[in-house]
């Protein structure tokens, strides 16, 4: 999955749970989220294909990790009861990444340090926007690039439309 896939999905599955579990408390950021569910990309693949490829092969490393998410996700969870919902939001979208990328299927990355100190990665030595372009020619993907980009586009309307409905009833007052 890519960028707009990620975020789209990461936004609904979000909001099922935001509905479902978490309305009655605090809710959700969904900017933070959003940031979360592009995160584990964000720190591994700078790393892994940019300034270290020959250690490391790849762009799945720490971020990918269940442990990275955990991290987050706990001491978010702990200041979340304290009112605050930042990191919370920030680790569920870097959870919802792993399941999106489907990391089940590289254990050594997803259940590191567990199963080894080795991160097992590999990299084709292709430029990494010829890869992200190829993926796209994959229909899964770039059905879920669409639909993601739907969602993202809906969810920007909504608070765009949201935010002049409070600015009109300020200047009602």
């Amino acid at each position: 999955m890519l960028l707009l896939g990620h975020i789209g999905v990461s936004l609904v599955a979000a909001q099922v749970l935001d509905r479902a579990v978490l309305a009655r408390h605090r809710g959700l950021d969904y900017r933070l989220l959003m940031v979360g569910s592009l995160l584990p990309d964000m720190v591994d693949k700078p790393i892994g294909i940019y300034l270290l490829p020959q250690v490391f092969h790849g762009g799945r490393l720490m971020g990918h990790t269940l442990l990275f998410a955990l991290i987050l996700l706990g001491i978010g969870a702990w200041r979340y009861r304290r009112g605050r919902v930042g990191l919370f939001s920030l680790g569920l979208g870097s959870l919802f990444h792993l399941a999106e990328d489907e990391m089940w299927n590289q254990p050594a990355v997803l259940w590191w340090p567990l199963l080894g100190w080795g991160l097992a990665g590999t990299w084709s030595g292709e430029s990494f926007l010829r890869q992200m372009l190829r993926a796209l020619l994959v229909p899964q993907v770039f059905a879920a690039e669409a639909v993601g980009g739907l969602v993202l586009a809906y969810f920007l309307w909504r608070g765009a439309r949201g935010r002049q409905r409070r600015v009109t009833a300020v200047r009602e007052k």
